[in-house]
């Protein structure tokens, strides 16, 4: 095995790496994030949305998009290495 090799092979087990912690992050967050279900006050958050009243994100939101936009991004980076 050249010294390329080397790097590809490495980069793919650290990327696959990030995959596995990064995703067992996002079921933690995932799980101590509150329900949206069907309840009392989600009714009224249905109103808001449709008269343009607009809520920021909670950090536990904003932090579940980044993190899956990281996955996401790590995926494809490891697709393409695998070809």
């Amino acid at each position: 095995m050249d010294t390329n090799e080397f790097k590809i092979v490495v980069m793919y087990i650290l990327l696959v790496i990030i995959v596995v912690i990064v995703a067992l992050l996002l079921i933690g967050i995932v799980l101590i994030q509150e329900s949206k279900g069907s309840s009392f006050t989600s009714r009224f958050d249905e109103y808001k949305r449709k008269f343009g009243i607009k809520e920021s994100m909670s950090i536990i939101e904003k932090a579940t998009c980044i993190l899956a936009g990281i996955i996401i991004v790590s995926c494809v980076i490891i697709a393409y290495i695998v070809q």
